[in-house]
């Protein structure tokens, strides 16, 4: 028996055994002096200086947002869109005639990032009452970028419950992911994020740290998880 079919027969073992896991080995981006500094920026303007001064130590701002109207915290969920458009089908298969409507991706490029002083953005800003800003995250930082850090993997994990077999199907699976997400696991990434900025201030913007770890699970069942962290 060749070695290949050995390793084969071996993996399909582990496979029927239940032997499998999932695992991830996340290679950072390399960094220049410039992005360091950024990330440094960043991550010292998420800082609350009057916090600061009453707890003593550095403590991050509310992430996410106490609503007073609501008398709740906001969610983070603002809404998802299909990158997709719905055009007619050029010519009959077995299942489907020319002409019919069908759904397919948009394949262009992201349209390049809105400027801060878009006048456009600026007056849709302020519309009903809202005060939005535009901060631009640091380039070649997806480890503070909190949908890159837990939010999108999160969905993802959902959505494959419901395997698609077309691109309607995966657009309603995307969108019944995003609104069964819960908020407080939502905040669970927003910990993870202040986690991660802290080790980036300890190591001056640079990416030579571990995943922090601070047993969310154990602190919500005792009721003593924080919104904020303070280091």
């Amino acid at each position: 028996m060749s070695k290949s079919m050995v390793h084969n027969r071996m993996r399909e073992g582990f496979m029927r055994e239940g032997f499998t896991r999932r695992h991830s080995n996340p290679t950072k981006p390399l960094l220049t002096k410039l992005n360091e500094k950024v990330r440094l920026e960043f991550c010292i303007s998420m800082i609350d200086p009057d916090k600061s001064n009453i707890n003593g130590k550095p403590t991050f701002v509310d992430i996410p947002r106490f609503v007073v109207k609501t008398n709740e915290w906001f969610d983070g969920k603002i809404g998802v869109f299909p990158n997709v458009c719905t055009q007619a089908a050029r010519r009959s298969i077995k299942n489907r005639v020319a002409g019919t409507r069908e759904t397919k991706p948009i394949l262009d490029n992201a349209r390049p990032h809105t400027k801060m002083e878009d006048p456009e953005f600026l007056e849709a800003a302020k519309k009903d009452s809202f005060d939005i800003r535009l901060c631009f995250q640091p380039p070649n930082s997806p480890d503070i970028n909190v949908l890159d850090l837990g939010f999108f993997a999160s969905i993802q994990a959902l959505q494959h419950k419901e395997p698609p077999n077309s691109i309607d199907q995966l657009v309603a699976a995307v969108q019944n992911s995003f609104d069964k997400y819960e908020p407080e696991f939502l905040n669970d990434v927003f910990l993870s994020l202040q986690q991660t900025m802290v080790e980036v201030l300890k190591v001056l913007g640079k990416n030579n740290y571990k995943s922090p770890h601070m047993s969310k699970g154990k602190l919500k069942r005792i009721d003593q998880l924080p919104i904020c962290l303070s280091f």
